[in-house]
């Protein structure tokens, strides 16, 4: 038979100063923060400083400043390397497919809008930049003059250098070949593919290496843009950080009123 337990109540003196004490320590442990509202508070914090510090840091296509080539057409029959950079034959991010005997004058004129190396082999493009950048990705317009779009690179080894020295290797990258669809009249209709690098990588020269088209005897680009990330603004960080600063000195200031009253 289980006997149920018997409470014995014993009546025991307490001093009044004991819960003078307890209520004291019962209104010290309400003023204190608890850990999961500082680790809150904390991750407020670093989510406002996330988003003040990258929020604004999304990659814009950039030119490279200058651009050198193992060869190029010059001339009366003219593609320089450095028409794949200065935005001729391109209009509102469209690319012409005039052809050489084209007269339209301006952006869809035939000549000075491409780069064509003078042979298919061992030929490659060096993009330069000023200053060392971040980069992620890129924008290739491949090479799209009417009738000879098989010019353009088919794969191409990247390399990436920095102050003189390689920091990064992407091997046997393929590039789409410039859509067909018949002349227009030198009207740009041509809007390129973009490309991912798949991290980034901090260069002031990209090296296309090792390269191959798509067919014939030569090979060229249309134009190039390089998505670059850009960096901090360090006011945005400077406030971000001044954020961060102001709420912990609030936590530490209700810690130490709390410390006082106990």
């Amino acid at each position: 038979m289980n006997r149920p337990f018997t409470q014995v109540f014993t009546a025991v003196a307490v001093p009044a100063t004991a819960f003078a004490r307890d209520a004291k320590k019962q209104r010290t442990m309400k003023m204190q923060p608890s850990l999961i509202v500082k680790l809150s508070l904390v991750a407020v914090v670093v989510m406002v400083v996330a988003l003040a510090i990258g929020g604004n840091a999304q990659a814009t296509p950039i030119a490279p400043d200058s651009v050198t080539a193992s060869t190029e057409f010059s001339g009366a029959d003219k593609r320089l390397a450095v028409d794949c950079i200065n935005g001729n034959g391109l209009t509102a991010g469209m690319h012409t497919n005039a052809d050489y005997n084209d007269t339209t004058p301006g952006p869809g004129a035939g000549q000075d809008i491409y780069w064509l190396a003078t042979s298919k082999d061992n030929q490659w493009i060096d993009f330069a930049f000023n200053a060392a950048q971040l980069l992620d990705g890129m924008h290739v317009w491949n090479y799209s003059e009417w009738q000879t779009l098989a010019r353009g690179v088919s794969q191409t080894d990247i390399e990436f250098y920095r102050g003189g020295n390689l920091v990064a290797t992407l091997t046997a990258q393929t590039l789409t070949q410039a859509p067909s669809g018949g002349y227009t009249g030198g009207s740009p209709t041509y809007a390129g593919e973009s490309y991912s690098f798949g991290q980034t990588i901090l260069a002031d020269h990209v090296k296309f290496t090792n390269m191959t088209n798509w067919g014939g005897d030569l090979i060229g680009l249309s134009e190039i843009r390089f998505n670059a990330v850009p960096e901090i603004d360090p006011a945005m960080g400077g406030s971000a950080l001044s954020l961060v600063a102001g709420v912990l000195a609030m936590i530490e200031q209700r810690r130490r009123r709390a410390t006082l009253v106990a």
